[in-house]
């Protein structure tokens, strides 16, 4: 991403950390449902009921997908504007 037009690493990151969301929403449902990992409420110390884990990883993979569209879009929009610094000539 170094060579990237400076307009274009905003939304490069953006996709990237949307991605992290989704990424870490899937790994934590796995975690809870599959290895039967429980997952705890800091300021009770009681384990989560499941429905509120679902709302949970939900949320944080719906956060992190708008994220990611948000970037795309803003990605699309940037290749479409030229470059500031092109010459004359177009290039």
């Amino acid at each position: 991403m170094s060579s990237a037009y400076p307009a274009k690493r905003i939304p490069q990151y953006m996709i990237l950390i949307g991605g992290g969301f989704v990424l870490l929403a899937l790994v934590m449902a796995v975690e809870h449902f599959v290895f039967g990992v429980p997952l705890y409420n800091r300021n009770t110390g009681q384990p989560l009921s499941d429905i509120a884990i679902v709302i949970f990883l939900a949320a944080g993979g719906a956060i992190g997908t708008l994220l990611a569209l948000i970037g795309r879009a803003a990605l699309r929009a940037a290749s479409a504007q030229p470059h500031e610094n092109a010459d004359a000539n177009g290039s």
